[in-house]
């Protein structure tokens, strides 16, 4: 396993923070975490780093499904498409039902949409 940079570190503690976002505290996030401490999950999210291990990183990387591969995202109509009426479902509590092809776009989509809550996605993820 390649060091972690202080710039990935940063990168996993953003994506913890949102991860806490989605609980009522950041114990309840950390008692969802399978091996990770309260403390730990204190620890990182205060950019206290020096306690604590790449690996943990890592396994905390994996859990909150953060991913240090970059992916370059490309727009297609059918995305906007999709993004336009999670959006307005969203703002107008509405309930909205997105069908289409295999690979046109509808998770990838709804990942977007979904750190933003309140929105909750039926089928295979």
């Amino acid at each position: 396993m390649k060091e972690l940079s202080k710039q990935d570190k940063d990168a996993i503690r953003e994506a913890l923070l949102e991860y806490c976002g989605n609980y009522p505290s950041q114990n309840r996030a950390s008692e969802s975490l399978s091996g990770v401490s309260a403390a730990t999950v204190s620890q990182i999210c205060n950019q206290k780093y020096t306690s604590i291990s790449d690996d943990m990183f890592s396994r905390i990387a994996a859990q909150i499904g953060f991913s240090m591969d970059r992916w370059t995202l490309t727009e297609s109509n059918a995305f906007q498409r999709i993004t336009f009426a999670m959006s307005d479902a969203q703002a107008y509590k509405n309930t909205t039902w997105v069908v289409g092809d295999a690979g046109c776009g509808k998770t990838t989509a709804e990942c977007g949409q979904y750190r933003r809550r309140y929105l909750y996605c039926l089928g295979k993820r």
